[in-house]
């Protein structure tokens, strides 16, 4: 279970990255850490608080059950 959550925060997070680092903002060079560093951090982040997020409302809904 934690594979697939990770392999497909991994896919999503550097397909978006990608996206919005290269079609969004035109970062040049495209690995230029000034851009590419924080935008990370909130892609990742925000994805890893909505996993978290999601894990704990469907442990709830169990011990409810």
């Amino acid at each position: 279970m934690y594979l697939n959550s990770l392999g497909a925060i991994s896919v999503a997070g550097i397909l978006t990255l990608a996206l919005v680092s290269q079609v969004v903002i035109g970062v040049e060079p495209w690995f230029s850490p000034r851009y590419v560093v924080p935008l990370a951090g909130m892609i990742f982040s925000g994805a890893h608080v909505n996993g978290n997020e999601l894990r704990a409302v469907r442990r709830q809904t169990r011990k409810e059950a």
